[in-house]
């Protein structure tokens, strides 16, 4: 299997995750539901930013939808495989948003879904000043809680911002996440 192969095959699974997702929820909501990430005046930030349209119901997302999948070009080129990277990380926020529909709140501390728009314009300044020279996002566990805390360290003495992603449904996970934290690590949630 070819990294393109690899790229748009990945793109495609995310892309039909993302279509039966909308597609449940219009079942259960109606096309009118008003669809919005909380305390953005975006609605949903990366559409916004990559299309210059704002979403604000399922039906708008649904429509949305068919704009990524424009995006989802498939020659083997560099541009064509960036372009289903895009794809994918817009169907990934579309996913995300679905969990707030209804005004839902599906994260609970130490966990953090959608940053709102002031807590992002609090960092712009630091981000372009250099003050803050970089963010790292860590995806997944370490093998260890002492690793994990290392590696946080390591980049928090550089000033580096660190995002944290995991599985938050998954109580294992979760375990994983907090454990940082009861080792006397700072992290973005002590921000918030």
């Amino acid at each position: 299997m070819t990294l393109f192969e690899r790229v748009f095959g990945g793109n495609d699974a995310v892309y039909g995750l993302t279509e039966a997702a909308i597609d449940s929820a219009i079942a259960q909501y109606g096309e009118s539901q008003a669809v919005s990430f909380p305390d953005t005046a975006y609605s949903l930030p990366c559409y916004y930013a990559v299309t210059g349209v704002k979403v604000g119901t399922l039906g708008e997302l649904k429509a949305a939808l068919g704009v990524v999948k424009t995006l989802m070009t498939r020659a083997p080129r560099l541009n064509d495989a960036f372009m289903s990277g895009v794809a994918t990380a817009l169907c990934a926020e579309f996913i995300e948003v679905l969990k707030y529909v209804n005004g839902a709140t599906p994260y609970e501390a130490p966990c953090y879904g959608h940053v709102a728009d002031a807590f992002v314009r609090n960092l712009g300044v630091p981000l372009v000043t250099g003050d803050i020279p970089g963010v790292a996002v860590i995806l997944g566990s370490a093998p260890s809680a002492d690793e994990a805390v290392e590696l946080v360290k390591s980049y928090q003495s550089q000033g580096i911002l660190i995002t944290l992603w995991w599985a938050a449904s998954s109580t294992s996970s979760r375990r994983r996440a907090t454990r940082p934290a009861t080792m006397s690590v700072w992290c973005l949630w002590d921000m918030m």
